[in-house]
């Protein structure tokens, strides 16, 4: 709702109505013809191509003034000789390489700085770049590395089936019975023993093998295979599967992630 004006012969009438058609500020001066009268102190009434219309002053409508500073620090103008040298650092900019030039300068002084001449020789120090940031160094990988390829090549030769059997740190054997496990674990501890591998912590679900091969092992209950927990004992292997969040959103992104633990 809005307030609107109107005017009978005597008085002028205050309304609360619903406006059919707003007119913006831009466009009502288009309508104005700029004929009108006072009706009273705040009241006016103008013409326009739409008909008559009743305006009133704004009540308490002073301009208000805000202060404001505005600064603008200006600096000095480049002399010639700055802009000249401006121009040319612009010119010659991706032409010239100032390190490589640094660097040759320093050498060059470093080199007379330690060449000297003694008995009929020349003699100049090394010169070591101080500069230089320290490498990471990659010598667990490549110790790794060179571990496997090792115990690789010595498994091929005596034993294909031991190499196929290996698994990171893990040797899995198999037997129909205790003898012939017996025997593939002490010629499995002999191969690995002639290249200075020690085959260590045997875990079976044979108390006897236990016996012989880890008896320091009783008391255990369990053990790790390939990352999983291994319940020897009950010849139990137990794989833990990530528990699922109840909250999260079902997406292929978030299946994948959790088939991958």
């Amino acid at each position: 709702m809005t307030k609107v004006i109107t005017k009978n012969s005597t008085e002028l009438i205050h309304q609360n109505v619903k406006p059919a058609l707003l007119i913006g500020m831009d466009y009502l001066f288009k309508l104005l013809n700029w004929k009108g009268h006072a009706l009273t102190h705040d009241y006016h009434e103008f013409e326009t191509r739409q008909g008559n219309i009743i305006l009133q002053n704004r009540q308490g409508s002073r301009a208000r003034t805000t202060p404001s500073l505005i600064t603008i620090n200006s600096p000095e103008p480049p002399t010639i000789e700055e802009m000249v040298k401006n121009f040319w650092d612009l010119e010659t900019l991706g032409i010239r390489d100032f390190t490589t030039t640094t660097v040759a300068e320093e050498v060059h002084e470093q080199f007379l700085e330690t060449i000297e001449f003694k008995d009929n020789r020349y003699r100049v120090e090394w010169l070591w770049n101080g500069k230089q940031d320290q490498l990471p160094s990659n010598i667990g990988i490549a110790f790794y590395r060179l571990k496997a390829m090792t115990l690789q090549h010595h498994l091929t030769k005596h034993n294909s089936q031991l190499f196929r059997n290996t698994y990171v740190d893990n040797l899995i054997q198999t037997g129909d019975d205790e003898a012939s496990l017996r025997l593939e674990t002490q010629q499995a501890k002999e191969v690995f023993a002639e290249a200075s591998f020690n085959l260590r912590e045997y875990y079976s679900n044979s108390a006897n093998i236990m016996k012989q091969f880890n008896p320091a092992a009783n008391n255990e209950q369990t053990t790790r295979v390939l990352g999983h927990k291994w319940d020897f004992k009950a010849d139990q292997l137990q794989i833990a599967w990530p528990k699922w969040k109840q909250d999260e959103q079902n997406t292929k992104r978030t299946v994948l992630s959790y088939i991958a633990l």
